[in-house]
C-alpha cells in the first residue's frame, strides 16, 4: 500500500470491526495517498479482514511530520501519536525551536480529525507510546531533552517524560524520569493498580537511576496513578543493555523484552555480539528469570504478547541462522529477518528447556473458534487426555476425532463464550483459553 516514494509502517492494531488499522509515515503524492500536506506525513489506513482498503488519510503540516504508534479507542474512534516541528497545515501549536514535538491525534472511525495537540519544548521531544486509559483519557511515553514549554524539568540530556491526558488531549500531569546522562522510554502500559509500567534504557546512575551495571542498562519504572515512582530498577550487565517493550504478565508480575550485548552482572548466556534478552520480574521489579536469545550475529527483541499463564510470544530481528536461529533469508552480513518466538516461561529452567525443545509446543487453532477446533500436540502426547470447561468449571461434553497428537474438536453445539482447554499428559498439565 502506498505511492510512488517511501511509505514505512509502524503500528497496527485488529479493530473491533474485525479488520485492522495502520499508521505510517509517507513521502508520496499519487497512488493511494491523496491529501498529501507536503515533506512527510503521517498516513493512516482502515482496512477489512481481507486487506481491502476501507479508508485511507494523511495527517500533517509542510513539513516533516512521522506517525509512530495508533490505538483504536472506546468511542470506535483512533488515537494517533507522531512527531512534528512545523505550525502549518493541520498542527497548531508547536513549540518552536531546533527540535521535534510529539503531535497527538485524534480521529473518528472514518479518520475525520475531532482534535490535535502539541506537546514538548524547544528541544527535542520524541514519542514512543500512547494507550487510552481506564478513564478515557490518555497515557504517553518518549523522551525529552526540553526544559521548558511543556516540559517542567529536565535531569540532564535526555529523560523519560511521561505525561498524563483526559479525553480530550489536555495535560492531567506530565513528569521526567532519569537522571544526567541519556535516558529513553520506549514503552508504557497501565497496570492493575491503576498506575503504569515504563521500560526503556538508562546510561545513568544518578537522579532517579540507581544500581545501573556499566554504559546503558535496562532501566523499568513503576508509576502510580499521579506519576509518582513506586520503585525503578537496572537490568543489564557492564555493556549496552535495553528494553523496547513491557507488559504486566497473568501473574501481576512484568516481561521486558529488549537487546543485551553484555556477559556478566544479570546476563548469564550470550551467543555473540547483541542477544535478543527476556527478563521477567515480579510485582516489586524483583528478578524472577532472564534468557538471551539468538546467534552469532545481532539480534532485538521489540514487543511481546503473553499467551497463557506460562507462555509468551516475542517478535524482534535476527540477522543470525546458528544457535537458537535456524532459518535466515538473507546473508547474516547486516540483513534482518523477522524473528518470531515461543518460549515457555513457568521458572528460569523450565524457560531454557522450553526455548530449546521445540517439539513441545502446543498449537491451537483458530482461536476464537467457530466450529472446529484444531489441536496439534507434541510427539509423545498420542494418549493426553482432553477436557474442557467453562468459566465457571462446567465440564463441557467432548466430541472429538483424534489422529496420533492431532485432535478435531466439535464446537458446532457449543454456546458463544469463554472456555478452557485443558491437556493432561502424565503428570503435565497445560491449560489454554479458547474464545467461542
Amino acid at each position: 500500500m502506498g505511492g510512488a516514494l517511501v511509505e514505512t509502517g509502524a503500528s497496527i492494531q485488529q479493530t473491533t470491526d474485525g479488520g485492522y488499522v495502520m499508521i505510517s509515515t509517507t513521502l508520496s503524492t499519487d497512488g493511494q495517498i491523496t491529501n498529501y500536506f507536503g515533506g512527510s506525513d503521517i498516513w493512516v489506513v482502515k482496512i477489512d479482514d481481507t486487506g481491502k482498503i476501507n479508508w485511507a488519510k494523511n495527517y500533517g503540516s509542510s513539513g516533516p511530520d512521522f506517525g509512530y504508534f495508533i490505538v483504536q479507542t472506546s468511542d470506535g474512534g483512533y488515537i494517533l501519536a507522531g512527531m512534528t516541528n512545523t505550525n502549518s497545515g493541520q498542527v497548531t501549536g508547536f513549540h518552536g525551536g531546533t527540535g521535534y514535538d510529539i503531535w497527538i491525534v485524534k480521529i473518528d472511525d472514518t479518520g475525520a480529525l475531532k482534535w490535535e495537540h502539541c506537546y514538548g519544548g524547544s528541544a527535542n521531544d520524541a514519542v514512543s507510546a500512547i494507550h487510552q486509559t481506564s478513564d478515557g483519557g490518555y497515557i504517553v511515553a518518549g523522551y525529552t531533552s526540553s526544559s521548558d514549554g511543556d516540559v517542567t524539568f529536565n535531569h540532564g540530556a535526555d529523560d523519560y517524560w511521561v505525561f498524563k491526558l483526559n479525553d480530550t488531549g489536555a495535560i492531567n500531569w506530565q513528569k521526567t524520569y532519569g537522571g544526567s546522562f541519556e535516558d529513553f522510554a520506549y514503552s508504557i502500559s497501565q497496570t492493575v493498580d491503576g498506575g503504569f509500567i515504563v521500560a526503556g534504557a538508562t546510561l545513568s546512575n544518578d537522579g532517579d537511576v540507581i544500581g545501573n551495571h556499566g554504559l546503558y542498562d535496562s532501566w523499568t519504572v513503576k508509576l502510580d496513578d499521579t506519576g509518582n515512582i513506586t520503585w525503578e530498577k537496572c537490568y543489564g550487565g557492564s555493556n549496552i543493555d535495553g528494553a523496547n517493550y513491557v507488559l504486566q504478565t497473568s501473574d501481576s508480575g512484568y516481561l521486558m523484552v529488549g537487546s543485551t550485548l553484555s556477559t556478566d552482572g544479570e546476563v548469564t548466556k550470550s551467543y555473540g555480539t547483541t542477544d535478543m534478552w527476556v527478563v521477567k520480574t515480579d510485582l516489586s521489579g524483583n528478578l524472577q528469570w532472564q534468557k538471551s536469545l539468538g546467534g552469532s550475529h545481532k539480534e532485538y527483541g521489540k514487543c511481546a504478547v503473553q499467551i497463557n499463564d506460562s507462555n509468551f510470544a516475542i517478535l524482534g530481528y535476527t540477522a543470525s541462522d546458528d544457535s537458537n536461529v535456524t532459518f535466515n533469508y538473507g546473508d547474516t552480513t547486516g540483513t534482518f529477518d523477522f524473528w518470531l518466538v515461543k518460549i515457555h516461561g513457568v521458572s528460569s529452567t523450565l524457560f531454557a528447556q522450553q526455548a530449546i525443545k521445540r517439539d513441545l509446543y502446543t498449537n491451537i487453532y483458530p482461536n476464537p473458534v467457530s466450529n472446529q477446533l484444531y489441536v496439534v500436540m507434541p510427539q509423545g502426547y498420542e494418549n493426553a487426555s482432553l477436557s474442557i470447561s467453562d468459566v465457571f468449571g462446567r465440564q463441557i461434553p467432548l466430541r472429538q476425532q483424534s489422529n496420533g497428537t492431532s485432535r478435531c474438536i466439535s464446537f458446532s453445539d457449543v454456546v458463544s463464550g469463554i472456555y478452557f482447554l485443558q491437556i493432561t499428559n502424565n503428570s503435565y498439565t497445560q491449560t489454554y483459553k479458547v474464545i467461542r
